[in-house]
């Protein structure tokens, strides 16, 4: 278990730019998540749980690889988008915007991701669990 903080939208995305800028390789590598060794699908959704913050889906055992350099793009093009949250209202993702992790569908959990670390393998989400 780690005693690591929960990183906002622009944490993520600038500790990732910075894990492909000391390795380019990263940038094409896939990135995943430290459980179950999956890819972000590359949907972004209001969390049911707090519209405010941002959920960053899982994608499944199907889901195609992201690389480090679509994942940043994503990330950064998701930055000023307003999405319409579940029961109503419009919430623009910041810089500044908390993050959880989302399973498919956008269903909402407490797992949070604190930390992106460069493996041989590609790039690794940390996450914890982290009850509000």
């Amino acid at each position: 278990m780690t005693d690591k903080r929960a990183l906002t939208w622009g944490e993520i995305l600038d500790a990732l730019a910075k894990v492909i800028a000391e390795d380019p390789e990263a940038g094409v590598q896939p990135v995943i998540f430290d459980f179950a060794w999956l890819p972000p699908s590359g949907q972004f959704y209001c969390d049911r749980g707090d519209y405010a913050r941002r959920a960053i889906e899982v994608g499944n055992g199907d889901s195609p690889e992201m690389s480090g350099k679509k994942f940043a793009q994503l990330l950064h093009d998701e930055i000023g988008t307003v999405r319409e949250a579940w029961k109503g209202g419009d919430y623009t993702c910041h810089k500044h915007t908390e993050v959880v992790v989302a399973s498919r569908f956008g269903q909402p959990s407490d797992t949070r991701i604190v930390g992106v670390r460069r493996r041989y393998y590609g790039t690794l989400l940390e996450t914890k669990y982290e009850e509000d």
